[in-house]
């Protein structure tokens, strides 16, 4: 691992929030290790931009902020197949406190995750135990009204997610 961010591991000592993560897969209760993010390779119509292989847990602190970083991955269910919802399970860390974690900031200043300073994604680089905490149903509000956002807070402007995202909680577990 690269020294700087053993370093920053190691020196962090921030209060870390609940964070969530979203799958359409309703059996991942169990403990969680690190990988490459299926997406990591961010893919538009037009143009790719390229992250680094960092073999991670992608959390959020919010589940509409969650719903927008997987957005690439997903927007055809809305944007082509004109889905009127779409439902996702919710995992969140059982975290111990001996967990290396990035937080947003230093995932947009090492340039690991383009989008992370507008999905306030916190990665996880250690196994970790993910509990199944709800079922939620986001409902499609694609009007072509989309975020806006800078690659890393100061690169190629590009169209993020849709701007109003509607989040029902149908189960808690």
């Amino acid at each position: 691992m690269n020294k700087l961010i053993q370093w920053l591991l190691e020196s962090n000592s921030i209060s870390i929030p609940t964070l969530y993560h979203i799958s359409f897969n309703g059996n991942l209760e169990k403990i969680w290790y690190p990988q490459n993010p299926a997406g990591s390779n961010f893919s538009s119509k037009n143009n790719a931009t390229t992250e680094p292989d960092l073999p991670r847990i992608s959390t959020s602190d919010s589940l509409e902020k969650c719903f927008q970083a997987i957005y690439p991955n997903v927007y055809r269910y809305f944007e082509e197949e004109n889905y009127p919802y779409m439902e996702f399970y919710v995992y969140s860390p059982i975290l111990n406190g001996n967990e290396k974690i990035l937080v947003p900031e230093e995932l947009t200043r090492l340039k690991y995750v383009h989008d992370a300073h507008m999905t306030n994604e916190y990665c996880i680089l250690t196994p970790v135990f993910m509990k199944k905490v709800m079922k939620i149903r986001i409902k499609n509000t694609n009007k072509n009204k989309f975020l806006k956002y800078k690659e890393f807070g100061t690169g190629k402007e590009r169209s993020f997610a849709p701007d109003n995202i509607i989040v029902k909680v149908i189960e808690k577990y």
